[in-house]
């Protein structure tokens, strides 16, 4: 029996049809499961935040902090301890990047509390006790939340 032209190009799209499909099936089913899938991000007490399927977490805050007393330690003054409480609880250690823009003021950042899972804690530290304006500090957490 002799398949015709027409019958021949229908074969061909129907089975390219089936390789798209399994193509579609095995990067939404397969791949899916090593990519990380998003649960839940959002705006939470100043942070925004990303919590995905794995369990863990990434949160992002800009904080301006208004320019404690400095106390002398050694030959540079810190500020007391400034806290920033989380959107929720992390279980685990968490990785903790900041960044401080002190517009050229000789203000550096130390982070003094990076264990509890409820909030950061740290310090602001100067090469001279006069007040200066109002740092910025850009935080990065990102951790296991479950």
């Amino acid at each position: 029996m002799k398949i015709s032209q027409n019958a021949r190009k229908a074969i061909m799209i129907g089975s390219l049809c089936t390789v798209a499909y399994l193509a579609v099936y095995i990067a939404r089913n397969i791949l899916g499961a090593v990519t990380p899938q998003m649960v839940e991000q959002g705006y939470a007490g100043g942070w925004y935040y990303r919590k995905y399927q794995s369990g863990f977490a990434q949160c992002f805050r800009q904080v301006n902090v208004e320019m404690p007393a400095l106390t002398a330690v050694g030959s540079i003054y810190a500020s007391d301890v400034i806290t920033v409480d989380y959107p929720f609880p992390f279980l685990t250690e968490k990785g903790i990047y900041r960044f401080v823009n002190t517009a050229n003021q000789g203000i550096l950042c130390a982070t003094i509390n990076g264990e509890d899972p409820a909030y950061l804690g740290f310090r602001l530290h100067s090469a001279t006790k006069e007040t200066v304006s109002t740092p910025v500090a850009i935080l990065y957490v990102a951790g296991f939340w479950r």
